[in-house]
This record gives C-alpha cells, structure tokens and sequence, in this order.
C-alpha cells in the first residue's frame, strides 16, 4: 500500500495537472467573488433587506411585535408582502432567540460580503475542481498501466486482479479526498480571516420556515457533500475506465458530458442540471431552496448518483474475471 502512495504522488501527469487545476480554480474564483462583489457597494450594506437596525433588546422585541405575521396552510396563497413580513418577523424571532446583534444574520440569497459568501463562490469552483481531477485521474491512473506497456506485468503477477483494482481505487481515492478536504478547511480559514464582518448565521426562507446554520455547520455539510461527489463521479470513472481498459476514451466522453452539464445546461431552478451542481456544491443545505421538491425528495436525489458508482464498479468486478490483462 505505502508503495502504491509513492506512486501516485510521482505520477507526472498527476504533479502536473492538479497544481493547474487549482490553480486556475482559484483565479476564476478571485475574479468573480473580490471583483464582482465588491464593485457594488451594497455588499456592505445592510445584510438583510428590511431588517431595522436596533441597538438594545428592548428595541429588538418592539421591531418583533410590530410586524405581523401570516400563518400560512398547505394550498394557501399569500401575497409577497405577506411572505416579506414572515420572514423579517422569523429574524427577528431568531435574534431574540440567540440574543443576536444587528447585522449577524444574513441570507445566501443577497451575496452580502461574509464568510459564507466567500466559502461558497468557492464551493461553486471547487465543484468543478472535483469532476476535472476525477474525470482525468480516474479515467488514467488505473488505465495507464496499459499505455505504460506494464499491463502484463501487473495483471499476470499473481495476485488478484481485482484486489489490484481495488487497491489503485483506494488510494487514489483517499489521496484526492485528502487534498479535497484540506483545500477546503484552507479557504474555510481564510474566510474567517478575510471575510468576517459580524454574521454568526445563514438564513434560508422556504414555505414559510426560517432555516438557519452557523459557519462550522455550513462549511461541514459543504465538505460533505464534496466529498460526497468525489466518491460518485470518481468511483463511475474509475472503474469505467478499468471496464473498457482504455482513459482516452473514458476521459474524453465525460469530459464531454461535463461541459454539456456546466455550461450548455439550462438554468431554470427544477432543471436536472441545476438540481445536480446544487447537491454538490451546497449539499443538503440546497435542499429547501428547490420548493417544488421536498427535502425528503431532494436527498433521495442523491440515490441514483450513488447506486449508479455502486452497480459500475460491481460490474467491473464481476467483468475482470474475464478479461484478458496479458496485453
């Protein structure tokens, strides 16, 4: 095992494309979050639109029982003011319950500039992080004993071809979710040096329900659901490549797929693309953003993602017994 890390660590195309892949990560994301947030001056406005600033509890409650709120049933429609003064209430409702200053609460939805803005412009590039190093490192890691004519000699050694899969798979795997997580955690830091301007939580209103996490529990459940994605696409491409025993072609097909699904897909709200990037990008947290679908549907999306890595490595498996690795 331990010689399996040194090799995957002294890849050449493995040094090489990762350090360009973050680093192009990185750039895009500086330009889009430093130079478009801060070019409009509202990003340090007030955080939430409507919220009164208050300076004393006393305040905060009168604020709390001057907005009236609308008890809204399953069918029931309600106008937009209505559904304004629910959640300004529900904040202020929050404030008093957490005894919360003014300007600690803000919402995903305005691009006010805290550490959750900065953490997830970020999440939004390192989405596509994740699929381009595990589309190229799985389509070739294991593929490339093949095009490094070693095939014969690592397949023919001996021990079983499918524990010889499955350790390539695992360790490859462990080291990207490594560099994943720690990339991660990184800019989750840096977002509290950089970025902190007083909001201790994230709010999300959804059919009448204030929704609201911390920073350690945003950052967590976007970490998961990174992690997450890496192991699905990672685990598809992985041992696709290992079926046909060909990363060209595995490579360049969901290459293909990918740019279709970034940048080709619509961006209606219920499209299947949109729904796909906001599992991955913001996890369950995006779940009660997507109204038409409730949060026990949403997660359930989650399933055929997973099932689908499960059934390809499965069949890979089963397929090695019979396959010829001489050549």
């Amino acid at each position: 095992m331990k010689r399996e890390f040194k090799k995957f660590f002294t890849r050449k195309y493995i040094l090489t494309i990762l350090p360009i892949l973050i680093i192009i990560i990185i750039l895009g994301w500086n330009e889009t979050f430093f130079g478009g947030n801060k070019s409009d001056s509202s990003v340090y406005s007030d955080f939430i639109n409507g919220i009164k600033p208050y300076d004393t509890r006393e305040e905060l409650e009168e604020l709390y029982d001057s907005v009236f709120f609308t008890t809204e049933y399953p069918g029931m429609e309600i106008t937009y003011n209505q559904k304004k003064n629910n959640f300004i209430k529900s904040v202020y409702g929050l404030c008093l319950e957490k005894n919360l200053p003014y300007d600690s609460v803000t919402e995903m939805g305005n691009f006010k500039y805290t550490q959750f803005h900065f953490f997830s412009y970020f999440c939004i590039y390192m989405c596509n992080f994740i699929l381009l190093s595990a589309i190229i490192i799985g389509s070739f890691y294991q593929t490339s004993d093949f095009l490094n004519k070693t095939a014969k000699l690592v397949y023919t050694s001996g021990e079983k071809r499918t524990k010889i899969v499955a350790r390539k798979y695992c360790v490859s795997l462990f080291s990207l979710a490594v560099i994943v997580a720690l990339i991660d955690a990184i800019f989750a830091f840096a977002g509290l040096k950089l970025s902190f301007t007083g909001a201790k939580y994230c709010v999300i209103f959804a059919d009448g329900t204030l929704y609201y996490m911390n920073y350690l529990s945003f950052v967590t459940l976007n970490i998961f659901s990174h992690l997450l994605m890496l192991i699905t696409v990672y685990t598809f491409v992985y041992y696709f490549a290992a079926l046909i025993k060909n990363g060209i072609i595995a490579s360049c097909a969901f290459l293909s797929i990918t740019t279709i699904l970034l940048f080709l897909g619509t961006s209606a709200q219920e499209s299947a693309q949109a729904i796909f990037t906001a599992m991955f990008t913001e996890g369950l947290a995006a779940a009660i953003t997507f109204r038409p679908i409730s949060t026990l549907k949403y997660i359930a999306l989650y399933t055929p993602f997973v099932l689908s890595a499960a059934i390809m490595a499965t069949v890979t498996n089963l397929r090695l017994k019979h396959s010829d690795y001489s050549r």
